[in-house]
């Protein structure tokens, strides 16, 4: 019924068709979507810090640049790598 060739689906992951270019635009708008929700929840929570003191604060801030540098990563790497 389907006719599927294995060199079509290694051209869409090569860079040669018109799928290639919709996963990689898909790839680089999803990935900075998530940088910037990275950046915005950074923000929140340096407010949150600054009017609750609590022990725990410093892990928070370290998983939240943790997130920031995951979604830069993740940017580049659709930019340049895919």
């Amino acid at each position: 019924m389907f006719n599927l060739d294995f060199t079509q689906v290694i051209s869409l992951f090569t860079g040669r068709s018109l799928g290639f270019f919709f996963i990689k635009s898909f790839s680089i708008v999803f990935s900075l979507l998530f940088t910037v929700y990275t950046i915005v929840t950074f923000k929140q929570i340096q407010e949150i810090t600054k009017a609750v003191l609590n022990e725990r604060n410093r892990f928070i801030m370290l998983y939240s640049w943790i997130q920031i540098i995951i979604g830069i990563v993740l940017l580049l790497y659709a930019i340049f790598l895919i």
